[in-house]
Order: C-alpha cells, then structure tokens, then sequence
C-alpha cells in the first residue's frame, strides 16, 4: 500500500508538471489583443519564474509558428506549443542559458496567426513588439524574432517591409522558411 501511495504521488507531480501546473515549472500564460486588422491575436506568454521578485529589463523572443498551427486565438491557442520554443517551454524549459560566464533569461511571445492567413502580416509582430514594450519589462535592445516554415516567412517579411522594421529588433533567425522578402520598388535600391 505504502508503495502504490508513492507511485501515486509520482505519477500525480508528473502530470501537473507536464500541464505546467506545480510552482517553479514553466508557464505560457494564454493573453491577446484585437489588431488594427480587425482580427483577435492571441498568444502566448511566457515570464521566468522570478519576474515578479526583480527589476530586470529582460530580452525578448517573438516565436512566430508554421502554418499547421493558425487558429482562432482563444480555443486553439495551445497549438503552437507543438513545436520549436513554445514547446520547450511547455516541457520545462527555463528559458535560462549560460555562456561565458553570463546567464541570461528571456521572455518569450508566441502569437497564433488567424486561420484566414497564409503568411504572417508584418502588422502583428509591430504590434507584439509594441504591446511588449508597453506592457512588460523588456530590454528594447534586446528584441529577437524566429518563426519556423510560415513563421521564418513571417520574419522575412518583417524585417523587409518598411525601413524601421528591422531597426527594431538585435537580431532574427529561420527554420525552413520560404522567401517572403519585399523587393524595393525604387531600382537604386535593389
């Protein structure tokens, strides 16, 4: 009996772990805003666990996920923790790295595009970035955009569309992503 109580208990802490429900494990907290596109961008949210207990201006990471996982925000919104840094996260992953000496914890936003699109508007992202700054203690040096497939097309588009677009994040990154670049209109700048 004694036995069966203990693997109960084990069993138990396991599955609040994996739902992210035990204090001290990683949570995506599920937020939105209404765009200037009409449509409702939900996303998901992710502090380190000692946000509250400091005054840090932390980095930003903006996840920005494939097409198999658009939605409508609210009841689907848990789909873009299938795969790359919302999954992670979902499975326990601080979001906290160490490199020379240096540890460094980052927020982290992960939107969910409405089902209706097919590629990222570069819209959404300004407006993440805006809601992050307006909202949360971020280090505004320190913005990062990744997306994957859809999403690495999303950050293409972002970072080439209107000249202070990329002037606003320190770095971004692809996974498999298609070529979304704008091409500038004016022939001396192509």
């Amino acid at each position: 009996m004694k036995n069966c109580t203990y693997t109960l208990r084990f069993v138990l802490i396991c599955v609040f772990a994996l739902a992210g429900m035990l204090p001290g494990f990683s949570q995506q907290i599920e937020k939105g805003l209404n765009s200037s596109t009409g449509d409702y961008l939900g996303f998901l949210e992710y502090k380190p666990a000692d946000y509250n207990q400091t005054t840090t201006k932390y980095p930003l990471i903006i996840f920005l996920h494939g097409i198999g996982e658009r939605g409508n925000g609210t009841t689907m919104l848990q789909d873009v923790t299938c795969c790359g840094i919302p999954r992670i996260i979902r499975l326990g992953h601080k979001m906290k790295f160490t490199w020379n000496g240096k540890t460094e914890q980052f927020l982290v936003i992960s939107p969910q595009c409405p089902e209706k699109y097919g590629m990222w508007p570069a819209t959404f992202i300004t407006e993440l970035i805006n809601y992050a700054k307006n909202n949360l203690r971020i280090d505004p040096n320190r913005i990062y955009l990744t997306g994957l497939s859809m999403g690495g097309g999303g950050t293409f588009r972002f970072i080439s569309t209107g000249a202070d677009q990329p002037k606003q994040l320190a770095a971004a990154a692809t996974i498999c992503a298609p070529c979304t670049f704008n091409q500038p209109t004016d022939p001396v700048n192509r």
